[in-house]
Parts: C-alpha cells; sequence; structure tokens
C-alpha cells in the first residue's frame, strides 16, 4: 500500500527516469559526473542541459530547508500531534502518540542521519533531488495519518493556518474597505488591477513553512514588506503586470483560474483579487485550486479555505465591510461563480511539465481558462522544472511544454529558493541583490506568446 501511495498518480515514461530512481519526474543520472541533470529543449529544438535543484552545499536555500526548515517542521508536527492527542480519548490520544512517535522517528533516524529514502534505492535524504523529497518528506507525514482509524483527516498544520489569518486583522480590515470602496466606484481599471495584483503579490509572503526558521524581527520585515505599494513596486526585480492586464483586458469576462498557495491571510488577499475581478467584470468566473491534505506547512486544503469564509460570515472584529463582503463570496459560490478544486495531481512531486501526461483531465480543465494565476514560490519551481535556469532565461523558455498551447500565466512569488528567471541583462549585472528572499516576482506569458523580459 504505501509504494503504490508514493507512486504519486502514474508512472513517467520510461527514458525518463534511469533503473532504482523515484518514478516520479525522474532526473537523468550523468554517467560520467554523477550530477543529476535533464536534458531541455528550447524553442528553436535546441538541447539545453540544467541541473537540478538540490540540497548540495551550506548557504544555499535548498540546504537551508534540509538542515533547519525540515528538522524544525517535523519538530512542530510532533508538538501538535501530541497537543491534538491530549484533548482524545484514550483509544484516539494513543493513537496520536503513536503518530507523533513515528514523526520523530522519521526525523531522527532518516533525515538528521541523512538515511536511504524508504522504497526508493541508492537515493538519501540529502542526495536526492531536493523539489522531489521535500514532497516526499510531505506524502510521508500524509501516510501516517491515512493508514490510522482516528486521524485521517487531520490536518497537523490547521492550527497554524488559522493563527497566521487571525494575526492580520488591521490588514483584513483595511482590505475590505479597499474592495469595497473599489466595487462602488468607476475608478481606473489598470491602475486597480495593479494595485489588487500586487497586494495578492505581497500576501504570498505569509508562508508558514518560511517563517518557522526566521527570527521574530525577520519574520516582521518579511510580512511588512509590502504595506506601501511604491515600495513594494520597487522590491518587484521581475515585473511582467502590464504584460498580465493586457492578456486580463484582452479575455474580458472570461473564466480566470488561481493555482492557490497559502491560507489564512493570503487567502483572503487571493478572495480580495479575484471579486475585483469578478465585481469589474473581468472574470465570469473564478476557479479556486486547493490542496487535498495538509502541504508545505501552509498550503491551503478545501477545509481552510470553507473555515476562511464561515470565519468572515461570523465577522468576530464587528466591522461591517467583512460581513458584505462574506455574504457576497457565499453567494459566488452558491451561484456557480466561484468553484473550488482539487486535484491529486497538485501533492505529487511532479513538475507541471508533466502535468498534460500525468492528469489529463487537470490538463484539459486548465486549458479551459482565460487567464491562470500562480501563486507562490512551490508553483514557480514546478512551473520551471526547478532548475538551475541562467538567471537571464525567458519565462517563456523556463516553463518548457506550458509556453504552447496553453492559457496566458501570470506568477505572483515572493522569491525564496534560489531559481531565478526572467531577469534582464541590466538586473544581473549591476543590480540583482544578493538576498533574493527579500523581494518578489511577476511573471507573465500572455497570449501572442512571447514575453518582454
Amino acid at each position: 500500500m504505501y509504494s503504490d501511495l508514493l507512486s504519486w498518480t502514474g508512472t513517467s515514461p520510461a527514458d525518463d527516469y534511469i533503473s532504482d530512481d523515484p518514478p516520479i519526474f525522474g532526473p537523468l543520472l550523468n554517467q560520467k559526473s554523477g550530477k543529476v541533470v535533464h536534458f531541455l529543449r528550447s524553442q528553436r529544438g535546441q538541447s539545453q542541459k540544467s541541473e537540478f535543484k538540490r540540497s548540495d552545499g551550506p548557504g544555499t536555500f535548498p540546504y537551508i530547508t534540509v538542515t533547519q526548515r525540515w528538522p524544525s517542521i517535523l519538530r512542530g508536527v510532533m508538538a501538535d500531534m501530541k497537543a491534538a492527542a491530549q484533548q482524545e480519548s484514550s483509544e484516539k490520544a494513543k493513537e496520536g502518540e503513536h503518530i507523533a512517535d513515528q514523526v520523530e522517528l522519521m526525523l531522527q533516524e532518516e533525515l538528521l542521519k541523512d538515511a536511504p529514502l524508504r522504497y526508493f534505492h541508492g537515493k538519501t535524504w540529502m542526495t536526492a533531488g531536493w523539489l522531489w523529497t521535500e514532497c516526499y518528506m510531505y506524502r510521508r507525514i500524509h501516510h501516517l495519518l491515512l493508514i490510522s482509524t482516528h486521524w485521517m483527516d487531520f490536518d497537523p498544520f490547521f492550527t497554524k493556518k488559522t493563527s497566521n489569518f487571525e494575526g492580520n486583522k488591521e490588514q483584513i480590515l483595511q482590505l475590505s474597505n479597499k474592495i469595497t470602496k473599489a466595487v462602488d466606484s468607476n475608478g481606473d481599471s489598470r491602475i486597480l488591477f495593479h494595485e489588487f495584483a500586487s497586494t495578492c503579490l505581497w500576501g504570498n509572503s505569509h508562508d508558514l513553512s518560511l517563517l518557522a526558521t526566521m527570527t521574530e524581527s525577520e519574520a516582521a520585515r518579511q510580512k511588512s514588506s509590502g504595506n506601501n505599494l511604491k515600495e513594494q513596486e520597487r522590491l518587484i526585480v521581475v515585473n511582467h503586470l502590464d504584460q498580465s492586464w493586457l492578456a486580463i483586458e484582452r479575455t474580458k469576462k472570461g473564466r480566470i483560474d488561481f493555482v492557490c498557495d497559502n491560507a489564512g491571510f493570503e487567502q483572503f488577499v487571493d478572495l480580495i483579487f479575484a471579486d475585483w475581478l469578478v465585481s469589474s467584470n473581468h472574470a465570469s468566473e473564478v476557479h479556486f485550486h486547493l490542496k487535498t491534505y495538509g502541504w508545505f506547512v501552509s498550503d491551503t486544503t478545501l477545509p481552510d479555505f470553507h473555515w476562511l469564509l464561515e470565519h468572515c460570515r461570523a465577522n468576530e472584529y464587528n466591522f461591517p465591510e467583512l460581513t458584505q463582503l462574506a455574504e457576497r463570496w457565499k453567494s459566488y459560490i452558491e451561484k456557480g461563480v466561484w468553484k473550488v478544486r482539487t486535484h491529486p495531481f497538485w501533492t505529487t512531486g511532479y513538475s507541471y511539465w508533466s502535468i498534460q501526461s500525468e492528469a489529463p483531465d487537470l490538463y484539459d480543465d486548465l486549458r479551459s481558462s482565460s487567464h491562470i494565476f500562480f501563486k507562490g514560490d512551490l508553483n514557480f519551481r514546478k512551473l520551471t522544472y526547478d532548475c538551475k535556469w541562467p538567471t537571464t532565461t525567458p519565462f517563456v523558455q523556463a516553463i518548457g511544454p506550458l509556453s504552447q498551447d496553453f492559457p496566458p500565466i501570470t506568477v505572483l512569488r515572493t522569491n525564496k529558493a534560489d531559481v531565478i528567471v526572467g531577469l534582464t541583462d541590466k538586473i544581473q549585472k549591476a543590480e540583482y541583490p544578493e538576498n533574493m528572499q527579500l523581494f518578489f516576482s511577476a511573471l507573465a506569458l500572455d497570449n501572442s506568446r512571447k514575453l518582454n523580459h
């Protein structure tokens, strides 16, 4: 059963991985150097070779993730499992304690000892591809819950996600007031699009998996960096929002999709943006794509989405605009203007280069969209195959097959991982900041399939 679970949604093409590699978007092994590589084809048909991102050096984000963030996340799961178990009856409590113990074993005997990955030969926690192993860790956690009797539907990250929303009262009230005024006015649509899209981008800094190892001052700076719109625009090192706006304008009243990232406050900001798109007649319907279970600590699940709506309707802040918002959003869902979707593909280790082959139903559904917003760092890594692209690589090249026969794409991302594309030569040579984690990216690919970068 366990090996079946880790087979994700299917197997990759036979020529995409070597013997004993995990059967999920498996990289090719360069037999001479021993480095994991994949051959990527540009639009002109020329092969290019890019190393897979790996946890292969102190100071790199992958290395910090494996050695600091993952242990911190697993310890958090253990603590939350034990706290939840203490609130339950003896049988359920005992099983909860057992799950917490199994997570501790995974931490102490596997991750911290760089042990071989279970059921996959020749790879360890440090030597396997970083993106694949990170997905593997969260699926291991989910598997422990899935095979239990009493904890199958338990999300060990749920409390953190709700606390994230409740800790942003001031911003929630400001945004509620802003969207209410925007809906009631006839303001400049282009300016309003930039404002709401930029705010949606800023909301992506609320990533609990990243905040897990930040100091209190670092976390506060990260979350407050978007409070001033002009300051935020300055922090967008790759800004294609103008192209995104032109694509939205051309397909007015079409379907718009959000491949969501973080729950809590970021999800609230996504709903604010989606509300404006519908209210301003730039979208006839909006589809939200969520995760099927707790994923990368803060990713939005279906229960998270409904909790947010109910929390807004309860309106503990006694703010009239928030109640008005919640009722309108409820109406959108009841009328089918907003649709909430889940698919198992989003919680696999596949890059989005494989979406057509591994999830053809999802691929066909997404092709019905007029514009797709991908939120966050993980979605960006999967779109770009998580490769060490030269930073001046055009976005259209980095997303591979999705640059053809696919709707316009906009990625709204707080830079966390080291994968960077779309920089101009000027930024690369003169302005490329050393700490990209303090900056944002808004990359877009419009209907013309051309990208000015």
